[in-house]
């Protein structure tokens, strides 16, 4: 069993709908949006929300008369959304994607994946460009998950690594 399924048995299972439907949908709610989606009656998504908002998971929009919600962005939903969202792993989804590809040699992650982006490099023929871009922003739009990628061959890589261009942390995600 997972970490994200221990933790979802041990929290009401509502709250676990109204959270993972806020933390997978990356907009704003009304109310009776947010529970035809998350599939929970209003009155128990309010008094979620409310929960939620007190507690500062959640930013409550109060424009008029009407009322938005969405996952608030700070230390606490981060430290969620680390152990309780189990979102499928887009960079594996990409890698997997694109091996394939007989031009690319090497995929490296430069720097940390955040939650919805993730710089990396792409060594091979650079021609593999035009191939990797369709499914990209098929993961952009799909996802809501940003890759910005650099295609390299395997000597501008190197020329670049060694002025110093690159530095910092990589992680090899895929390599011939």
């Amino acid at each position: 069993m997972e970490k994200s399924e221990i933790l979802a048995s041990l929290i009401d299972d509502k709250i676990v709908k109204i959270y993972l439907t806020l933390t997978n949908n990356n907009k704003e709610f009304y109310l009776r949006e947010l529970a035809k989606v998350s599939g929970v009656p209003p009155a128990s998504t309010f008094r979620i929300l409310k929960r939620l908002v007190k507690l500062k998971l959640v930013d409550e929009i109060k424009m008029s008369k009407f009322r938005l919600y969405r996952l608030s962005s700070n230390s606490n939903t981060r430290f969620l959304g680390s152990i309780f969202v189990s979102k499928e792993n887009v960079i594996d989804l990409f890698v997997s994607q694109i091996k394939r590809n007989t031009k690319i040699d090497t995929i490296i992650q430069h720097g940390e994946i955040k939650a919805d982006k993730a710089n990396l490099l792409i060594i091979g023929d650079k021609s593999a460009q035009i191939e990797i871009e369709p499914i990209i922003e098929a993961i952009k739009r799909e996802k809501q998950f940003e890759i910005s990628f650099v295609c390299l061959d395997s000597t501008q890589y190197r020329k670049m690594t060694s002025m110093g261009l690159y530095s910092g942390k990589k992680t090899e995600l895929y390599s011939k």
